[in-house]
């Protein structure tokens, strides 16, 4: 959440992820409904973008690191 009206009833979201460089929303409370504003960095082709995978690596004193890989 990016920003929320101060009646509480709307928000603007920010969505992104690996296939989604960033999106925002205006989300309504009352309905449950998200409306699409704009997109930022829309001049990347989507349909380029390529997933990223968790992996996990145990290091010598046992703890787990957590990361991401984007292969190409």
């Amino acid at each position: 959440m990016v920003s929320i009206i101060a009646d509480r009833h709307k928000a603007v979201l920010h969505v992104s992820g690996d296939r989604n460089p960033s999106e925002f929303y205006l989300y309504d409370t009352k309905t449950n409904k998200a409306e699409h504003m704009f997109s930022r960095l829309n001049w990347i082709d989507k349909s380029k973008l390529v997933p990223t995978e968790l992996f996990r690596i145990k290091t010598p004193d046992g703890l787990v690191l957590n990361d991401y890989m984007t292969l190409p």
